[in-house]
């Protein structure tokens, strides 16, 4: 599973979410209690984007269409805490901050990979 850079660090303001499509997902990226959170960005109920929202008591995003809210830390949903957002791993690295995601590596095309003279020929 890759990291993928989803943001600057200077690009999450306090209570706002942004939104990051990334191969394996679309996450919602919060700065939330002092450390940077991504998770599905989905609302479970109406499907609408969470990163639209904002973050309520700091932990807790509440969907801007439904009402739904969710804790952003376990990705569950407050009033029937079995029903989850994924919740991804982040970290920060020169200043920004990356998620880990299911997405699969990408994998050159077998035929595009044999006719490049330099791979085919192993030089660089």
């Amino acid at each position: 599973m890759p990291w993928y850079r989803v943001a600057r660090c200077e690009e999450l303001a306090a209570s706002q979410g942004l939104r990051v499509q990334t191969p394996g997902a679309d996450l919602a990226v919060f700065w939330a209690d002092g450390r940077p959170v991504a998770i599905d960005d989905a609302c479970l109920r109406c499907c609408a984007s969470l990163a639209s929202s904002t973050l309520n008591g700091g932990s807790r995003v509440v969907c801007c269409k439904c009402g739904w809210e969710y804790d952003v830390f376990t990705g569950a949903f407050t009033a029937l805490p079995k029903l989850r957002l994924d919740v991804y791993k982040v970290k920060i690295a020169d200043a920004c901050i990356y998620a880990l995601t299911n997405a699969a590596p990408e994998v050159p095309d077998a035929s595009t990979w044999m006719t490049d003279p330099q791979r085919a020929s192993g030089g660089s």
